[in-house]
């Protein structure tokens, strides 16, 4: 399968995952077991490492179709892959950017997709003073969180409480807390980073 870009559109391997939503700039393990989504690896290994990474909305799902996934997802980069015990598959990633679903186009022996990147807006859709008021709200709050988590780093919590952009602060914290998935995916499904910092609080 070769990849290719047509219209502003890229055709890559996918992998539904279970439980896990991906991040833009996130590092990520995670163990794969399913033959569908070992194919979708091997598949981006024989060409440039790039695998859409899609969480599936229940995770009892064996086999998800279509209706079964989100439509927003990451596009990463597979840093290791390496065979475990029993066929399952220990895989590194790491995201390069946010893409939206525009076509499934094959389901069987593995998942293929036509993407369209979909970045998070940086324009200011409120003023300065708002966008710096909430970012100290969101600081706030997550020196509180840190509190109820006695195993959270310390150098975690200072480059949280570090950052100067709304930007930095989300992924400062969203990459670094424990929240259920689909919190995480609505997380990454908001189109710009003031509603992003809204949702974390």
């Amino acid at each position: 399968m070769k990849r290719f870009e047509i219209e502003n559109t890229v055709i890559v391997p996918a992998l539904a995952m279970r439980g896990l939503v991906m991040m833009e700039k996130m590092a990520l393990h995670f163990d794969v077991g399913r033959k569908k989504s070992i194919l979708a690896l091997q598949q981006a290994m024989a060409n440039d490492k790039k695998i859409f990474l899609v969480a599936q909305k229940d995770v009892m799902t064996e086999d998800p179709k279509p209706e079964d996934l989100y439509k927003v997802g990451v596009v990463a980069v597979i840093k290791q892959m390496l065979k475990g015990q029993e066929g399952v598959v220990h895989v590194m990633v790491e995201g390069l950017c946010r893409a939206k679903i525009v076509e499934y186009l094959e389901q069987n022996p593995s998942l293929v997709v036509e993407l369209q990147e979909c970045t998070v807006s940086k324009r200011r859709a409120v003023t300065v003073e708002e966008m710096e008021a909430l970012m100290r709200v969101v600081k706030s709050l997550f020196e509180s969180y840190s509190l109820l988590v006695p195993k959270m780093s310390k150098d975690i919590i200072l480059e949280a409480l570090s950052q100067d952009t709304p930007e930095g602060l989300f992924e400062a914290i969203a990459y670094n807390i424990m929240i259920p998935f689909e919190d995480r995916q609505e997380l990454l499904e908001a189109n710009s980073y003031y509603k992003r910092l809204k949702l974390l609080t």
